[in-house]
This record gives structure tokens, C-alpha cells and sequence, in this order.
């Protein structure tokens, strides 16, 4: 891991939990990212028509500028357009291989310390090109490639990515 972003992953967690002030002397850049899912949970039957939503959170401590998240959808999915929430920014869908896989872009502009923004999208399982429901074969498979936030901080490029979403069919 970057030790950039290893500073403000760690950096963020403890200025939450101990002294807040902290965060305006940081030479690093201080922010929490997340992602998670919500809905069908991580254990679905094979075949099944299954919807979940992904939420992406940014809480900025420092001032962010050009703050960009980005992920990769597995090409068994759809993505619900317009999206479920959007607190700040746009989104941009982009589809690319032969399996059609989903390239999500959110743009979210500039953040100033104490700024919170949220992204919820809605996706389910898609039908694939011979018309069956995905997923048609057990097993562990990753929804996402993780997420990627990138993002500027006194002039410097910075970048944190989540892991993948893993779920397992029966």
C-alpha cells in the first residue's frame, strides 16, 4: 500500500477518535473512504434475479481537490441510471469488453475539512448473452474491482482503493 495513503487511512481514524484539531496540522492528507453493500447479503442462490445497493462514502479532514472514485463492475451485473443517492457531483457510466462489464465515475469536485459526500448506486444481477440469469455456476465471485479514490492534497497526487465486494453463489 502507498505509504501515502496508508498515513491517511490511519491518520483519519485516529484524529476521529482522539484529537480532531490535529486534523488542520496534518502534512498528509486526513480522510475516511468506505464502500459496502446493502440488500441481498453476500450469500445468494444461483440464478436468482438479486438487487443490492453499493454505497461509497468520502469524509474529508484536510481540503481535497479533484476528487475522483471510480469502479469496475463484473460484467454479470446492471446498473440502475439515474442513481439511488448522490450528495455532491455526477456520475458517468462507461460499458467496455465483450462481456459489457459496468466502468463507474464519480466526479465529486473539490472537498473542504469536514466535508461529507455519499454515493449510492443501484445493481443486480444481469441476464447473460444466451438469456439465463447470472450467476449460473457456484462459487466465489468479486462484484467490484475495488474502489479507487483519487485526489489531490497541496498540489499532490493521492489515491485509496477498497477492496473488491466477494460474493459466494449456491
Amino acid at each position: 500500500m502507498n505509504k501515502k495513503v496508508l498515513f491517511g487511512t490511519f491518520a483519519a481514524l485516529f484524529i476521529v477518535v482522539l484529537i480532531i484539531p490535529a486534523a488542520f496540522a496534518c502534512d498528509e492528507p486526513c480522510f475516511c473512504f468506505q464502500k459496502w453493500i446493502c440488500g441481498a447479503g453476500t450469500s445468494i442462490p444461483m440464478g436468482s434475479p438479486v438487487t443490492w445497493w453499493i454505497h461509497f462514502e468520502i469524509t474529508a479532514y484536510s481540503a481535497m481537490e479533484q476528487v475522483v472514485v471510480t469502479d469496475n463492475l463484473g460484467g454479470e451485473l446492471g446498473i440502475v441510471l439515474p442513481e439511488y443517492l448522490i450528495t455532491q457531483g455526477h456520475t458517468h457510466v462507461t460499458y467496455f469488453g465483450a462481456t459489457q462489464k459496468v466502468h463507474l465515475l464519480w466526479d465529486v469536485g473539490n472537498l473542504n475539512p469536514g466535508d461529507h459526500v455519499e454515493l449510492i448506486i443501484e445493481i443486480y444481477t444481469d441476464l447473460n448473452p444466451g438469456g439465463q440469469q447470472e450467476y449460473t455456476s457456484p462459487g466465489c465471485y468479486a462484484l467490484n474491482s475495488g474502489a479507487t479514490l483519487k485526489f489531490y492534497y497541496n498540489g499532490v497526487k493521492y489515491s485509496a482503493t477498497t477492496d473488491p465486494i466477494i460474493i459466494t453463489v449456491y
